[in-house]
């Protein structure tokens, strides 16, 4: 069966569940943190498919990644172990986060900027995609001094460069 179907349906069981336990918003905190882990270590999917480690080995080092607090998200692991799906565990973990945000009508932008930008600054930025999506924001603001100045919004499949770096390599194109 092919790995992304299952995954969404790993994923919808776990939302079914999360939401009954009233733990639904934490299980996408949590989600997200072991997407970002997996993402971040790749060496991670090698350790949880390592034969040599015990099964309560794997689910602390899963619930390390995900720095999970849920009675959600350890039964969750002990189904993937006993069923043997941890390999699609990073796929479950974005499934899940996409499932959540739909039925939650949430949207994820997230703002890329030179300097530590002001909360006034933020919660303008956040206003303008919620009007324009007609949804509540998950923002992540992210500081990055390469963007020289400006700032980078994206959302959904959309992308504003409004960067000086952005700027540069128009005007680069338009000379070249």
């Amino acid at each position: 069966m092919d790995n992304g179907i299952v995954s969404v349906r790993y994923a919808k069981a776990l939302l079914k569940y999360a939401t009954a336990e009233h733990e639904d918003q934490q299980v996408y905190n949590e989600m997200k943190t072991l997407a970002e882990a997996f993402t971040a270590y790749p060496q991670l999917h090698t350790a949880i498919q390592n034969p040599t480690l015990k099964a309560e080995q794997v689910k602390e080092l899963l619930i390390a990644a995900a720095n999970s607090t849920s009675k959600s998200v350890a039964r969750f692991i002990d189904l993937l172990i006993e069923n043997k799906r941890l390999k699609l565990s990073q796929f479950i973990a974005t499934s899940y986060q996409t499932l959540y945000r739909e039925e939650n009508h949430l949207v994820s932008g997230k703002l890329t900027v030179a300097s530590t930008p002001s909360d006034a600054v933020v919660e303008r930025m956040q206003q303008m995609v919620a009007k324009r999506t007609d949804a509540k924001v998950d923002f992540e603001v992210k500081v990055d001094p390469a963007i020289i100045g400006g700032f980078v919004l994206e959302y959904d499949t959309y992308r504003m460069d409004a960067s000086v770096r952005g700027r540069l390599a128009n005007v680069k194109r338009t000379l070249l």
